[in-house]
């Protein structure tokens, strides 16, 4: 409306004027529907399923890219499709939820989810290498990108397949079952690292390249009062299983970076630490007067003046501590050690009065 009518208009009625306006007008509110937010699924990527069928294997490949931005790991699990979420699987689970440690994150593990075909019996090596030869997929080099194959108390042939399509793969075997080491009797040669409970009898598992022994307490025992006094008390099953679960995770660590590396190169290896990529890590890699990388905190903010070394040790908390190869293999009993107890300033002091030169990151 120009302004000439609205004037003739408020001359006409005002009243009626300034009804029509929008200053004055009941603005309804608009109607925002909330935006439906689907949860994400945390499930690791799955990027092969295999089953058996007329004795011959049969291998479903999801074709997902493969992001190998970790250091140098990648890591290819074979667990049993069970139809169940991996998470809740034993020692799967633990890995999946572990955090702290580069290699056992999304980006450096895949997953191969096997059927139980365990009613075709055990097969001997020529028949696996037959099945191999006829499976275009085994043949196709598609796991070429990844480094490590770990299976926890396999019971099936499934790893021995996919450890043949590649030389540079390495086999990691996690075992707590009498059944399962039984079946492993079969297939020895396969097995690079064997992680396994110390009271087994390993006689027939000489020719294993790398054997970790995890120490075992059946029982635990606890003091506990009552009311007619103190008595032993026994930890749960369920607690016992924690407890073997994350001491099994804890030497994966330390077989992840035995088998991870060439020798060659001798670069920096990750003890404990909580970033993706490290920056500058090419540029320390490089700088070989260097020997160690530690990231530290001092527990108080407040300014505290030190007497002595071993007092300022004391007083920080470390995040991060890297050695190269070398030095790894000198510490390796030492950094398995520290890896159990979740404490590494007795590694550190131990590098530290050897002479090892570190840089602060």
């Amino acid at each position: 409306m120009s302004f000439g009518k609205k004037l003739n208009k408020l001359k006409r009625d005002p009243q009626k004027f300034f009804k029509d306006m929008k200053i004055f007008k009941k603005v309804e509110p608009k109607k925002v529907e909330p935006k439906k937010v689907e949860p994400k699924k945390v499930e690791p990527s799955v990027i092969a399923k295999v089953n058996i069928f007329d004795h011959d294997l049969e291998v479903t490949h999801f074709k997902k890219k493969v992001i190998n931005s970790s250091l140098g790991y990648s890591t290819l699990f074979i667990t049993a499709d069970s139809g169940d979420y991996l998470i809740n699987k034993r020692v799967i689970g633990e890995i999946i939820r572990n955090k702290d440690f580069i290699a056992l994150r999304e980006k450096s593990i895949y997953y191969i989810l096997e059927k139980d075909f365990r009613e075709y019996g055990i097969y001997d090596n020529s028949k696996i290498f037959n099945i191999f030869l006829r499976n275009k997929i085994l043949r196709s080099n598609l796991f070429s990108e990844f480094r490590n194959i770990v299976v926890h108390n396999p019971s099936t042939e499934t790893f021995v397949f996919f450890r043949n399509t590649n030389p540079f793969l390495k086999t990691i075997c996690m075992v707590d079952s009498q059944e399962s080491l039984n079946f492993l009797k079969n297939h020895v040669k396969s097995i690079d690292v064997l992680i396994i409970l110390e009271y087994f009898d390993l006689s027939e598992f000489n020719s294993v390249p790398r054997i970790i022994k995890i120490e075992t307490d059946i029982v635990h025992f606890k003091v506990k009062k009552n009311k007619y006094g103190l008595k032993p008390f026994v930890n749960t099953y369920s607690q016992i299983i924690d407890s073997a679960d994350k001491k099994f995770v804890n030497a994966l660590k330390i077989a992840l970076i035995d088998t991870s590396y060439k020798k060659d190169f001798n670069l920096f290896l990750p003890i404990v630490c909580h970033t993706d990529n490290l920056p500058n890590i090419d540029e320390y890699n490089k700088d070989m007067t260097i020997q160690g990388l530690v990231k530290y905190r001092y527990k108080s903010k407040n300014k505290i003046k030190h007497n002595n070394f071993m007092a300022m040790i004391d007083n920080i908390i470390i995040e991060e501590l890297y050695l190269r190869d070398n030095l790894y293999s000198l510490y390796k009993d030492l950094i398995l050690l520290s890896t159990y107890k979740n404490n590494y300033k007795a590694l550190l002091i131990r590098t530290l009065e050897d002479g090892v030169n570190y840089e602060a990151i």
